[in-house]
């Protein structure tokens, strides 16, 4: 398992930046996004195998320049909800003016996939930080 960086180190260098911010969405999720491992333990968002397949028909997608829009029938646990959120936290900070929303079907899903963008947030470099406008899972 990769060990985890200081994701909460301020980013002086421009170039380092700037280079965060060109990253594909998969390498950025890797560097900015950080999960709870099975264990409970705080590591780097890496893309597993199912979450490649959905990754492939998303960037296949994006090429072809069709709006992304997917129905996953999927098995419990194979991240693809992770994915989901991890894209759409890196698409909302890597461009202005760009907010992301996901469904559940349960407000006890709703919370627990709010508690993953918060700890993405929480884990975040400090100067690329954005404003939060939703702040508590009272607001899910």
């Amino acid at each position: 398992m990769p060990k985890l960086t200081n994701c909460r180190t301020k980013v002086d260098d421009l170039e380092l930046y700037e280079g965060l911010l060109s990253l594909d969405d998969s390498a950025w999720m890797s560097s900015c996004c950080v999960i709870q491992d099975k264990a409970g333990e705080s590591v780097p968002l890496t893309i597993n195998r199912a979450q490649m397949i959905v990754m492939r028909v998303i960037n296949k997608l994006r090429s072809l320049d069709v709006p992304v829009r997917l129905i996953v029938l999927k098995a419990r646990q194979e991240g693809i909800s992770t994915l989901g959120l991890g894209l759409g936290f890196c698409r909302a900070n890597k461009r202005s003016n760009h907010n992301f929303l996901m469904a559940a079907h349960k407000k006890d899903a709703a919370v627990e996939l709010f508690k993953k963008v918060r700890r993405f947030q929480d884990h975040m470099r400090l100067d690329m930080k954005l404003p939060e406008r939703t702040t508590s899972r009272t607001e899910v």
